[in-house]
């Protein structure tokens, strides 16, 4: 090897690569999809979509809200979600307004089809639900809470869907 040549990672024992910062990653990650975008290779764009954490894609949210899996939607939105850090006791209290009713929203539905199933845990859902947000009084939250929490005491307060 010449003395003024620089060998590249990987080479002569050096580390594989240098640390890839999150924030590098992503930026990376969209100015890829920009491309592929900008340069019309759609079904490129569309699969590497599907599998980023940097674009959320609308319509595989769709789709899988309308097929009816809950689960995976949940999973899929929490992808998007920042982590919540460990000096926070509680849960989803580092979320906005927004987030936070997406994944009721998400998290109610799940539990419909449950309930609607005949599952186990849709009735304990039912009851525990029932507690939190039809019986008790919740002040501090935002118009979209209040409008799942109405249909959450449509539901759940319901005779014909009860017994």
């Amino acid at each position: 090897m010449e003395p003024n040549i620089i060998p590249a990672y990987g080479c002569a024992k050096l580390h594989a690569a240098p640390p890839d910062y999150p924030c590098v990653a992503r930026l990376r990650h969209r100015r890829l999809l920009s491309f592929l975008w900008l340069h019309s290779f759609k079904s490129t764009f569309e699969a590497m979509a599907e599998e980023t954490k940097v674009l959320l894609s609308l319509p595989r949210l769709e789709r899988l809200i309308a097929r009816g899996m809950w689960g995976e939607a949940i999973g899929y939105a929490c992808r998007f979600l920042p982590r919540r850090p460990p000096s926070l006791p509680a849960q989803r209290t580092h979320l906005t307004a927004e987030a936070q009713t997406l994944l009721l929203f998400l998290h109610m539905h799940r539990c419909f089809a449950d309930v609607v199933a005949g599952n186990e845990t849709g009735a304990a859902w039912s009851d525990k639900h029932r507690r939190r947000y039809c019986l008790a009084r919740v002040t501090g939250i935002s118009s979209h809470a209040i409008a799942i929490r109405r249909i959450i005491q449509t539901f759940v307060l319901s005779d014909k869907i009860r017994y």
